[in-house]
């Protein structure tokens, strides 16, 4: 049964996540997948196993941060913003009425500049509140723009509404599946994505050469060796992707 451990903190504590640095070595190490993927769980546990961790300071002065959550015990000082910013994931689906169904979360997905964050204080916040941590952080890379991460200072951003009301969602969909995979950074440049899809699109309607139409509802079949053809052209080999007929002629990948 998971116990609750009471800290008193005053203006010169902070939150002992030192004592619970073996502890989540060993939830790191006993459960493989809690960090995915491998190789983001390796870069925690080199740092848990080389580097002593500090205790958390959970505040700040509020002259150097107005803006910040005020501390409820002391008016002169905020909240580290990390530790109210983790609370929420849990916080606000309590004060909704939703924390039975919401948590805690099968995938909890994260950006890997904020793996610390997530994969150690997180952890070390919950099970010191005697809660439940998630059952996996997932780690994914940035999406990047011409081989840059994206950035709104500098405007290097894909517009998603611009793409798709252009192309369409499901183009948009496919090549985010097909060329952005979790973990490692993905690259998107507009040459690619206008070869990819034009590919699929030349593909697909050749395709639909060989498809027949059998009822009045539409419904259609398709030649296996030209599908199969297709599908080996599409995904590289992979055996991962089906697709479905669609009655308007074309294929939808599925879930999309």
């Amino acid at each position: 049964t998971a116990t609750t451990e009471i800290y008193t903190l005053s203006l010169h504590d902070a939150l002992p996540i030192c004592q619970h640095q073996q502890w989540l070595i060993d939830h790191i190490e006993a459960n493989q997948d809690f960090v995915a993927p491998d190789y983001r769980r390796n870069e925690v546990l080199g740092f848990l196993k080389n580097e002593k961790l500090d205790d958390l300071c959970i505040s700040r002065p509020k002259e150097r941060l107005e803006w910040g959550i005020p501390l409820p015990f002391d008016e002169d000082y905020v909240t580290y913003v990390w530790f109210d910013a983790l609370t929420n994931y849990l916080s606000i689906p309590r004060a909704r009425g939703e924390e039975a169904s919401l948590w805690p979360a099968d995938i909890h997905v994260i950006g890997k500049d904020i793996l610390k964050f997530h994969a150690v204080y997180w952890p070390i916040m919950l099970k010191a509140a005697g809660l439940e941590l998630p059952k996996q952080v997932l780690v994914h890379g940035w999406w990047q723009k011409d081989n840059q991460k994206m950035s709104k200072s500098t405007g290097n951003v894909v517009d998603p509404v611009e793409v798709i009301d252009e192309w369409g969602l499901d183009a948009f969909r496919y090549y985010v599946v097909r060329e952005l995979a979790i973990g490692p950074d993905g690259n998107w440049t507009d040459e690619s994505f206008a070869n990819r899809v034009m590919f699929w699109r030349k593909d697909d309607a050749s395709t639909q050469a060989a498809t027949t139409r059998q009822t009045a509802e539409g419904q259609q079949t398709i030649d296996a060796s030209t599908e199969a053809a297709r599908l080996q052209a599409l995904t590289g080999g992979r055996e991962a992707i089906t697709i479905t007929p669609r009655r308007s002629g074309g294929f939808k990948l599925p879930g999309l």
